[in-house]
């Protein structure tokens, strides 16, 4: 625990510090001292106490604990953002004996992933993850979706599902073969076709993607740009 990377906390049953590592005293600011004996609530702004709380009984009731990404506060009263991964140790008896927290600072990340969004909403287009397989199932897709399709990222999820669903019919099998053959080669994909809009009108689009391992789900997922470039030059489309 002295070792770890990240920072880990013991707890008793009435969530209260029983021992912390020195990676959690560094991202926190505290010293070990300050902290033994003290509530959680000392490190989670106050409008935020009500989710902590109710992470904390589900890592008791649940037997895979539970994952929360949520604000802290350090010493300094800097607010801070930490992934947490809380677990339950029970006795004999089946009852919980002590909680166990596993955390880490991922500040600079949200940030980063936030500015990233924001530069993704400016482009004339969306980004993607899909399913490996024709017509291509939409996991994700961020950006200017309804400008692009007509349809909201929450309706191509939902209603539309598929990235073959917006192909035009004509062009179907064209893009099955070029992603194909990416795939077959484990080359990046690159073509232009057209995409049939929510009012039926017809738009160019340059598509860019490649497969990326699925973290969550194992197998693998495209993942890629797609451009409006209806009004630039027609060089290269299917």
């Amino acid at each position: 625990m002295k070792q770890s990377p990240f920072g880990i906390i013991e707890w008793n049953d009435e969530f209260e510090f029983v021992e912390v590592n020195g990676a959690a005293t560094d991202i926190l600011g505290y010293d070990e001292s300050e902290l033994l004996g003290c509530s959680w609530e000392v490190i989670v702004p106050p409008a935020d106490h009500g989710h902590v709380e109710a992470q904390f009984r589900k890592a008791i009731e649940g037997d895979d604990g539970s994952r929360t990404v949520n604000r802290n506060v350090r010493d300094d009263g800097e607010i801070i953002t930490c992934a947490w991964y809380n677990s339950a140790v029970t006795n004999e008896d089946g009852e919980v004996s002590n909680l166990f927290s596993k955390f880490r600072d991922v500040t600079d990340e949200r940030n980063d992933h936030r500015r990233l969004e924001a530069l993704i909403d400016t482009l004339p287009g969306m980004v993607y993850q899909v399913k490996n397989e024709p017509p291509w199932p939409i996991e994700f897709v961020r950006g200017s979706c309804q400008e692009l399709t007509g349809h909201t990222a929450h309706a191509l999820t939902d209603d539309i599902e598929t990235i073959g669903d917006l192909i035009h019919p004509d062009d179907f099998d064209a893009v099955t073969a070029q992603v194909g053959f990416a795939l077959e080669t484990d080359t990046q994909f690159d073509i232009i076709y057209r995409i049939q809009r929510k009012d039926d009108s017809i738009r160019w689009v340059w598509e860019r993607g490649a497969v990326v391992e699925n973290p969550l789900q194992g197998g693998r997922l495209l993942e890629g740009l797609m451009l409006d470039v209806t009004d630039l030059p027609r060089a290269g489309r299917v």
